[in-house]
C-alpha cells in the first residue's frame, strides 16, 4: 500500500504531457466499458490478475502514466519493481484486476496507447499465461 501511496504522490507530480495523456485516455474509453468476467487461477481464489512489463528509453513521467491508467480503471497495483539499465527504463507490476472497469482488451489497449505516447512498450497479459506454462 505504501508503494501505491508513493506512486500515486507521483502521479500528481507528473508533467502536464502525462495529465493529459491520461485524462484523455481515461475519459474516452472507460465511461461506458463494462466490468470483465475474468476467472483466476491465482494463488487467491477469485481473484483476477495481470503482469504488467514496461522497456524503453527513460524519461519523466512513465511511472505516473502507466499507473495512471490503472488507478483510473480501477486496478489495484499489487507490487511493483522499477529499475533505470544504462538509460533504459525497466518496470514489472503485477495488479488485481478483478474490479475493473472495462474490459481486459479495453485495458491492455489503453496501457499500449499510454506507452506509446510516452516512448516506451507496455505489455498487459494474464497472469494465468504465465501460470499455465508453469503446469506444461
Amino acid at each position: 500500500m505504501l508503494r501505491y501511496a508513493c506512486l500515486m504522490a507521483a502521479q500528481s507530480a507528473a508533467s502536464e504531457n502525462t495529465a493529459s495523456l491520461t485524462s484523455s485516455a481515461s475519459a474516452s474509453s472507460l465511461s461506458s466499458a463494462t466490468a470483465p468476467s475474468v476467472s483466476s487461477s491465482s494463488s487467491t481464489p477469485g481473484r483476477a490478475r495481470a503482469v504488467i512489463s514496461v522497456v524503453g528509453k527513460d524519461r519523466a513521467g512513465i511511472i505516473a502514466g502507466i499507473t495512471a491508467i490503472l488507478a483510473g480503471s480501477g486496478a489495484n497495483i499489487l507490487d511493483i519493481s522499477q529499475t533505470i539499465l544504462d538509460g533504459f527504463f525497466t518496470m514489472m507490476a503485477i495488479a488485481d484486476i478483478s474490479h475493473v472497469s472495462c474490459s481486459f482488451a479495453d485495458l491492455a489497449d489503453q496501457l499500449s496507447n499510454a506507452g506509446a505516447k510516452l516512448g516506451v512498450d507496455v505489455r498487459c497479459q494474464r497472469e494465468e499465461i504465465f501460470t499455465s506454462m508453469e503446469r506444461i
